[in-house]
């Protein structure tokens, strides 16, 4: 699955990422290392784990803004039509989830100033896996 994301924002870029650790769970099955506490409020959604992201940035100084292009790699673990992600003062303008081996899904965009977030909405629900 991979979420394609058009970025235009007047705020300066900062990103944090952190690598996923894989382990084996219950019945031999591959799952993500759930090290996040899930009794905190700012916590995503855990209906996917993030493997890759390919970041393209073009600052614009003279306007201290930037536009970018962002590809995340990921596997869904529970069957979900949404995927939300950490968004502090960005503009998206366009977003497609691809799951693996079929066409873009156009993706509806609901950003949440108070919590800093975007949710991706697809007509169908993804299922699990890449």
């Amino acid at each position: 699955m991979k979420i394609r994301i058009a970025l235009l924002a007047a705020a300066a870029l900062t990103a944090s990422l952190s690598a996923c650790r894989s382990t084996t769970g219950e019945k031999g099955i591959e799952t993500g290392a759930d090290t996040v506490d899930a009794t905190l409020p700012t916590q995503l959604p855990r209906t996917a784990i993030p493997s890759h992201y390919a970041i393209e940035v073009t600052p614009h100084a003279d306007a201290l803004a930037f536009d970018g292009k962002v590809a995340i790699d990921l596997k869904v673990i529970k069957p979900t039509r949404e995927l939300t992600l950490n968004a502090l003062n960005l503009k998206i303008s366009k977003a497609t989830i691809t799951p693996a081996g079929q066409e873009p899904l156009p993706a509806k965009i609901a950003l949440d100033a108070y919590n800093q977030t975007a949710t991706f909405t697809v007509d169908r629900e993804l299922a699990p896996g890449n």
